[in-house]
């Protein structure tokens, strides 16, 4: 077929197997064709609305992605390398900066400084729930924040609601009181993201 025809089935194809895909570009058709004819049996390109294409040898699979639902309370800091949030009580800052030499990895407890490139935003602040592990800066194993909230002296009033921070569900900062070991500052980091947190 002519490649603007082959365009034009291709619309009316995806368009029949979902009426939600809308807003299809004729980008979005001439990315699809070539991943059709493609030497490689395999890949994906991103379509409008969160759907994907996805070609497995000679078939060709269209699947939405839904992010993962966000537990009850749970907040999204924005995707920015500067700003403030106020969450739980408490009043998040941050920014990013390059990292100097040598890098101070010394901070108080209401400051974490970690490795950007180790972190993926948005970063969502929640509270605790049951099963909940970390792994404290300095810990070569995991160990249950209930345990380490006790440890540090929380009040049993005030564990269920203290704040966490994650990055792709794992817990990077138990806010306040210790950063998580894999997000540590290394000789090897060139950018640090940099946190704040005073209470409102």
């Amino acid at each position: 077929l002519h490649p603007y025809l082959q365009k034009r089935v291709l619309r009316l194809a995806l368009g029949r197997i979902s009426a939600e895909l809308t807003g299809l570009t004729y980008l979005h058709l001439q990315n699809a064709l070539e991943l059709c004819h493609h030497r490689l049996p395999s890949g994906e390109i991103t379509l409008p609305g969160g759907w994907r294409l996805i070609r497995a040898g000679n078939r060709l699979e269209l699947e939405r992605h839904r992010p993962p639902s966000l537990p009850r309370g749970a907040l999204v800091l924005p995707a920015t390398d500067h700003g403030s949030f106020p969450g739980f009580g408490w009043l998040l800052k941050w920014t990013t900066y390059a990292a100097s030499a040598p890098v101070d990895c010394s901070t108080p407890p209401e400051m974490a400084r970690l490795d950007r490139n180790k972190v993926q935003f948005p970063l969502i602040l929640r509270c605790l729930q049951p099963g909940d592990r970390f792994q404290p800066l300095g810990m070569s194993g995991t160990k249950k924040l209930q345990d380490f909230l006790v440890d540090a002296k929380i009040p049993h009033s005030q564990r269920l609601s203290y704040p966490l921070l994650l990055s792709q569900d794992q817990i990077i900062w138990v806010v306040g009181q210790r950063l998580a070991d894999p997000v540590k500052i290394t000789p090897q980091t060139t950018t640090i993201l940099e946190i704040t947190a005073s209470r409102e």
